[in-house]
């Protein structure tokens, strides 16, 4: 049938009819190859990357049983068990497959390859006719072949000699034809069936060391689930099973290093049914809080900005880009949302600012540099870090807070006064590290710290010799239950919160890790003149300082905040808004120094952070709760 030709197309690299039987579990008989399957095999086109000598030996063993099938119809049925492929039939083959005639020449000719390869396929060299003959049974049998008599009458199964190569070029034509992947119990089965192949893999040191030995073509599952490493990499691609597993990328890396990252694409899973109902209550909460129902039944506010929030529609309860907004909020799924509720106003008092960049502030005094001045120095001048009490939070190599403790000790009449975080834990070397060196979104889980090459240890080892405190495992959202139940009591005058992201995809959880921060940050902050939850800060010396063309001094009233993002991300994450909820009001933005310190993924690759910027909030409402 035409699906069982296509499976055998798909065999091609097995190239042995015996390893096919041991794979399927039945044996097809000569008379059943005929010119339909011999015409089915030749459109499969070989190539001589996956061609091997046995295989080669199959094609040949496959147009002489074809010839003899033909031969044996014309006489009624008799056969004389012999068949022969003179020079025309063999060039033939050649033209329609290059990479026989590479294998047959590598072996020194057509007589030496079969000496070497035909016997196993019952193939000889016929001197006196000087083509290739099929042997029959019998014949096979006397040469004392295992494989030639595998091929007999009795159908058991052939031992031919495999090499490590061959075994695993059958295994992938095998998996490919089974759609990709094999249970463990069908790999057993092989084993059993297949004599050669179990014995190879012996060999190698068991299934999960030959798996390693060819890990660019194969991948092991904990279940005992045998695949192609291309059928997992497409459904990494596809997002059908969405995350690749660090062992398994590790595996794969194994052999091609950084090569193979250079043709993929990894993306972050979809979230899981009870991520999104998590998802969807948590917007429910947010509109109850912003919003009224009821207030606009004629609809004429329905495409309005006050109903977008930290990248989600409160009226649809969706999470929505920004870009994607105004052709979300015309569909029809947002006006039908927007009637069912009546109509929606903003709640008094609250805050929608118009989300947009950071350009339409001014920077603040200093920020667009002085003559002589690098912008690496315009930098601590801006952010006035050296002169205060700092707590770095979500820090992957930790250079930014060696650079930091590094120029306080420089500048600070005090000395380094600094505690650097991270959110994951600290280093494990049991774990596999995976690197990404390719700039495409990237999505795998670690429980603990990257080695980054080295670089971690190196600089927790300087960190730790200039006094610095050290915490992992620091969530920014949850700072009284994982910061301060690690015996930490001291106040801070600023929080530096570098490239916070939940996501490396468009994902609303990237919004929500900020805003989860802004809501939980004063809960480390010095509290400025015994300042009472809600309250406007108004003592002198804060009215001064918000006044001053300099806000950023040694002598500053104010705590402060301050983020490391993407110029885009500002307005995409809604950061004004989500900072003005919670009384912090931007003072000061500046474009980041490329050369200021090593910005890292926690996948471990270094990257250029073209078009970042600090953010610097000040705190002049303290936040309720």
């Amino acid at each position: 049938s035409a699906a069982f030709c296509s499976t055998l197309r798909a065999l091609g690299a097995l190239g042995r009819m015996s390893m096919f039987r041991a794979a399927v579990g039945f044996a097809l008989p000569p008379s059943q190859t005929g010119q339909h399957l011999l015409r089915s095999l030749q459109g499969g086109g070989y190539q001589r990357s996956l061609l091997t000598p046995v295989c080669a030996a199959a094609v040949l063993a496959q147009a002489a049983a074809a010839k003899a099938h033909k031969r044996q119809r014309g006489r009624g049925g008799r056969s004389d068990a012999t068949a022969l492929l003179v020079a025309r039939d063999v060039g033939q083959l050649y033209r329609e497959h290059e990479g026989l005639r590479e294998v047959v020449e590598e072996c020194g000719g057509l007589r030496q390859f079969l000496q070497s390869h035909g016997v196993a396929q019952r193939l000889s060299w016929s001197d006196g006719s000087g083509a290739v003959r099929l042997l029959s049974a019998a014949e096979a049998a006397a040469l004392g072949d295992e494989a030639g008599q595998a091929r007999s009458s009795s159908s058991s199964s052939c031992t031919p000699a495999l090499s490590a190569d061959d075994a695993a070029k059958s295994l992938v034509a095998l998996i490919r034809a089974r759609g990709g992947s094999i249970s463990a119990d069908c790999f057993q089965q092989l084993c059993k069936r297949h004599q050669g192949f179990r014995s190879v893999v012996e060999d190698a040191g068991g299934l999960q060391a030959f798996v390693q030995n060819h890990a660019h073509r194969l991948v092991l599952r904990p279940s005992g689930e045998l695949l192609l490493a291309s059928r997992l990499l497409a459904e990494v691609a596809a997002s059908q099973r969405g995350v690749l597993l660090a062992h398994e990328f590790a595996a794969l890396c194994a052999v091609h290093g950084m090569r193979l990252e250079e043709h993929l694409r990894f993306v972050e899973p979809p979230p899981s049914r009870s991520e999104r109902v998590a998802r969807i209550a948590a917007y429910e909460r947010w509109r109850d809080e912003r919003l009224e129902s009821g207030h606009d039944p004629n609809e004429d506010a329905a495409i309005s900005l006050d109903w977008w929030y930290a990248e989600a529609c409160l009226a649809c309860l969706h999470h929505c880009p920004l870009e994607h907004y105004s052709a979300h909020a015309a569909s029809p799924r947002h006006r039908e949302a927007y009637r069912g509720l009546g109509g929606l106003r903003l709640r008094p008092g609250v805050l929608r600012p118009i989300p947009a960049g950071p350009s339409k502030h001014a920077l603040s005094s200093g920020a667009q540099g002085t003559a002589g001045v690098s912008e690496a120095a315009t930098f601590w001048e801006v952010s006035g870090l050296p002169h205060r009490r700092v707590l770095v939070l979500g820090e992957a190599d930790f250079s930014f807070s060696l650079k930091l403790a590094q120029r306080q000790s420089q500048d600070s009449t005090g000395g380094i006064s600094l505690v650097a975080t991270s959110f994951l834990g600290e280093h494990d070397a049991e774990e596999p590290e995976v690197s990404i060196s390719n700039g495409e979104a990237v999505w795998h889980h670690r429980r603990t710290l990257n080695a980054f090459g080295g670089n971690l240890l190196k600089n927790l080892s300087a960190l730790t010799s200039m006094g610095v405190q050290v915490f992992h495992s620091v969530d920014a959202t949850n700072l009284q239950g994982t910061l301060l139940n690690q015996d930490l009591h001291d106040d801070f005058d600023v929080i530096v919160f570098p490239f916070p992201q939940a996501s490396p995809c468009s994902d609303a959880r990237n919004a929500t890790l900020v805003r989860d921060f802004l809501r939980n940050m004063h809960r480390v902050l010095r509290r400025p003149n015994n300042g009472e939850p809600g309250s406007t800060v108004t003592s002198a010396a804060a009215a001064s300082e918000l006044a001053s063309a300099s806000p950023l001094t040694s002598s500053a009233a104010l705590p402060v905040v301050q983020l490391m993002l993407l110029e885009s991300q500002y307005a995409a994450w809604d950061v004004e808004c989500l900072a003005a909820e919670v009384g912090l009001m931007l003072v000061a933005w500046m474009p980041l120094p490329s050369d200021l310190y090593s910005v890292r993924f926690l996948a471990g690759r270094a990257w250029d952070p073209k078009g970042a910027a600090l953010f610097v909030f000040k705190l002049v409402q303290w936040p309720s709760g």
